[in-house]
C-alpha cells in the first residue's frame, strides 16, 4: 500500500477540502516532542492535525508517514457529507450490519482502544466516535469520526477506485457542496 498513492485517491474522492487521516500506533521509540496534554489526549488533536506527533501513542497525519507498516489504525475527522462518503466505502465490500459500529465509551475507548483490538484480531469492523461528551470541545461541532483498523483499510485501499466515491451522479454532487464549503 503506498501512502501517496492512498492520498492522491483520497482527495480525488472527496476534495483538496477533505482533511487527511491520521494514522496512530504504538512504539517503544520516541518520535515527536508533544508536551504532555494533562487529561484527555485529544487535547493534543489541533496539533495533531497541524503535523505535530506524539509518542509511543503515536499520532501522525499520513502525510508524515513513511509506511504503513507499523499503523493499528486510521482516524477520520469527518463533516456528515464526507462520513457519508466514508461509510459508503466501508459497506461498499461489507455489508455486514456491524461493519460501522458505534459503541458507546470514552474517546480513547471508542477510537482507539476499539480500533488496536480489532486490528490485533484481523477484524473488519470500523467505528464511529467522538461521541463522548469529553472529547467533543476538542473537535468543531459538525466534526465526528471514523477510525477504521488496518485489518480492514489494506481491504479498503484495494476497493476504494471502485466505489461509489467515482463517477457516481450522486457522489459528485457531494463533492461539490465539500468543495464549496
Amino acid at each position: 500500500m503506498d501512502i501517496q498513492t492512498f492520498i492522491n485517491n483520497y482527495y480525488e474522492a472527496f476534495s483538496l477540502k477533505a482533511e487527511l487521516p491520521i494514522a496512530f500506533w504504538y512504539s517503544d521509540s520516541l518520535l515527536g516532542e508533544l508536551k504532555q496534554t494533562q487529561g484527555c489526549l485529544f487535547k493534543a488533536l489541533p496539533a495533531i492535525r497541524q503535523g505535530e506527533i506524539i509518542r509511543y501513542l503515536h499520532f501522525a497525519r499520513i502525510d508524515r508517514l513513511t509506511s504503513f507498516e507499523k499503523v493499528e489504525g486510521l482516524l477520520f475527522l469527518a463533516t456528515p457529507d464526507i462520513l457519508s462518503g466514508l461509510i459508503t466505502w466501508t459497506f461498499f465490500d461489507n455489508n455486514n450490519p456491524d461493519a460501522v459500529s458505534t459503541p458507546f465509551g470514552s474517546g480513547c475507548s471508542s477510537t482507539i482502544t476499539l480500533t488496536v483490538n480489532e486490528n490485533r484480531q484481523g477484524g473488519h469492523r470500523t467505528f464511529l466516535g467522538f461521541f463522548d461528551p469529553s472529547v467533543r470541545p476538542y473537535v468543531e461541532s459538525n466534526l465526528l469520526s471514523l477510525t477504521i483498523p488496518m485489518s480492514r483499510f489494506k481491504t479498503m485501499y484495494q476497493t476504494m477506485r471502485n466505489s461509489s466515491l467515482y463517477d457516481t451522479h450522486a457522489w459528485a454532487k457531494i463533492k461539490t457542496r465539500i468543495n464549496e464549503g
